[in-house]
């Protein structure tokens, strides 16, 4: 996955290569945790992820939490998540319930960047 984040959307938009490809989107939901983050050694995060063929009909739809450890969310290093599909086409039905796993790494910008891997088993 290789992905750009919009500051005036606040979405990650991107590109997924692999066993399924498409479009990429990352819709952040919050830290993930009930009330205010609080300051330590990681900080947490939730997000929707939807895949999208090239005609923009859903692929996959997944619901992730994951962080990025170190003591400060803006410094550009490394993020994991993991989560669960939500939902999916008919080709991808079987895919419903299954783990996703995310691993990459960001670096803020302009342009804040992000790459890794995404998988689904």
């Amino acid at each position: 996955v290789e992905a750009e984040f919009d500051w005036d959307q606040y979405l990650w938009f991107g590109t997924a290569t692999g066993d399924m490809s498409g479009d990429i989107i990352f819709i952040p939901q919050g830290t993930g945790k009930p009330g205010q983050q609080e300051p330590g050694w990681a900080y947490h995060f939730a997000e929707t992820i939807v895949i999208q063929d090239e005609q923009g009909n859903m692929l996959v739809t997944g619901s992730v939490r994951g962080l990025i450890p170190g003591s400060q969310p803006d410094v550009p290093g490394l993020f994991m998540a993991r989560g669960r599909v939500t939902d999916a086409s008919d080709e991808w039905s079987h895919l419903i319930g299954r783990t996703i796993h995310e691993i990459g790494e960001f670096t803020l910008g302009p342009p804040t960047l992000a790459s890794g891997n995404l998988r689904i088993n």
